[in-house]
């Protein structure tokens, strides 16, 4: 029975590495700083021929969102949302739509080796940023209309925050509940707690929050009404930013220009504003670490003894920042928000579950090559060498997103000089419109990337 047993855990084993691409083995670091480098050189590498390519691939997310921005920031806006496009409707299909036989198909793959064989599923802070940048892309097309239904699905998705993180919750003790009344039932729990506690020093330089927001989403969308002259609206969402911190000089004077074109008769002679907004740095990236725990295991007599067992799990790691502000007229703008705590604070609370799965999946494949051991000596060491080789953690994520976030608001002159002490770049608009000017910094060395959008 055991040979029937340990030919079966061998045979699904092969049988699935013969599915499976070499990030099984890996990982995607590489690919991350790939990404990385390109968007920092402005390669602009990306074309048309890569939309087929990312169609027809197995992770569409991930490449979709990274390629996406790719072509953003070289100012290809329409086929930059045709790589979002793909990524979202996987997300639609793939993700939120997924049916009880692909679940199961998918969590048994991860079990079997590890969660880079399954297409990535994403995180809701990149969703919400997928429709904001969608949202931007259309502004710069002069699409008004597409923008709009963009910066609702983002705040609606922001909206379902609690929903999305309260299932995920469910899901982490369905998962514990499953290996509860086994024989190590007590070993998962107790490795649970520990990886968790280890986690609190790992996280110790963000400031994660308790519950998932995202004022970014928030504070573009109240800009976005705010060029499409839908005053009303944009004053009472410019509300939400305003009870972020109530002694915020700038986010006072924004919300008075809001209120004062929300209530005015003709809005059209008022005086005319740029708000900027400057995305600096790179955002929070996944690394992998590796925790070794003693493992419980009994031989054929019932004595117990102890083997080290190797975890791979992935930890947040901050990446650069480019300039703590920017000069805008020679005035620097006003801090607004760390995006790395947002990413920190899904992170943390995504944690539970994805800690659960690991430790059972581990846990599964020890006791596996264990019983392989007490049948063929052989069989137990090639099962413990492929175990070793196909633990790798999950470092899947979008790359271009910015480590924190600046804003200013300034009367509309018709031009504007942006730039550090180093070097300053004149922009000119009409000054009868109101104004955003959006502004990406990667690195200190690299250019910044300026776009102006006018209102309509």
């Amino acid at each position: 029975m055991q040979r029937v047993y340990i030919f079966y855990w061998l045979h699904l084993y092969c049988l699935s590495l013969v599915f499976v691409g070499c990030s099984v083995f890996s990982g995607y670091e590489g690919s991350n700083d790939a990404f990385t480098k390109n968007l920092i050189a402005a390669h602009c590498s990306v074309d048309e021929s890569e939309l087929e390519k990312i169609r027809d691939s197995s992770d569409k997310i991930y490449l979709g969102l990274n390629s996406g921005l790719e072509a953003r920031y070289c100012a290809h806006y329409t086929l930059s949302n045709d790589f979002f496009n793909i990524a979202e409707e996987s997300f639609r299909d793939d993700v939120e739509l997924e049916s009880i036989a692909s679940t199961v198909t998918r969590v048994a793959a991860n079990v079997l080796i590890n969660d880079n064989v399954s297409a990535y599923q994403g995180m809701l802070y990149e969703k919400i940023m997928l429709n904001l940048y969608k949202g931007l892309n259309y502004l710069s097309l002069k699409d008004f209309e597409n923008a709009r239904i963009e910066f609702n699905r983002s705040l609606e998705r922001q909206r379902m925050a609690k929903e999305y993180f309260s299932s995920q919750i469910t899901e982490a003790k369905e998962e514990l509940k499953k290996v509860d009344d086994t024989e190590y039932g007590e070993y998962v729990s107790e490795s649970i707690n520990s990886i968790t506690q280890s986690y609190s020093s790992l996280m110790s330089e963000f400031k994660a929050q308790k519950n998932f927001t995202n004022p970014y989403a928030t504070y573009l969308a109240s800009v976005f009404l705010f060029l499409d002259k839908d005053y009303k609206k944009a004053a009472d969402l410019f509300k939400e930013i305003v009870a972020l911190d109530a002694k915020n000089k700038e986010f006072k004077n924004q919300y008075k220009v809001f209120e004062q074109y929300a209530r005015s008769s003709n809005p059209q002679k008022l005086q005319k504003y740029v708000f900027v907004v400057f995305e600096n740095g790179l955002g929070a990236t996944k690394k992998e670490i590796a925790l070794d725990l003693p493992f419980p295991l009994k031989d054929s007599k019932g004595k117990q003894s102890f083997i080290l067992v190797s975890f791979a799990f992935p930890v947040l790691q901050k990446r650069s920042s480019a300039q703590a502000s920017i000069l805008i007229d020679k005035k620097p703008t006003t801090y607004f928000m760390s995006f790395d705590d947002v990413i920190a604070t899904e992170f943390n609370l995504s944690l539970p579950l994805y800690i659960t799965k690991s430790i059972i999946s581990t846990t599964l494949k020890t006791i596996a090559t264990f019983q392989a051991s007490r049948v063929n000596v052989y069989a137990g060491l090639g099962m413990m060498f492929l175990n070793k080789a196909i633990t790798k953690a999950d470092v899947r994520s979008w790359q271009g997103l910015p480590s924190d976030i600046s804003i200013m608001m300034i009367p509309n002159k018709g031009v504007v000089t942006i730039g550090n002490e180093q070097q300053m770049e004149q922009k000119k608009f009409s000054k009868n419109k109101n104004i955003l000017v959006y502004i990406r910094s990667f690195v200190p060395y690299a250019p910044s990337n300026i776009v102006v959008i006018e209102s309509l």
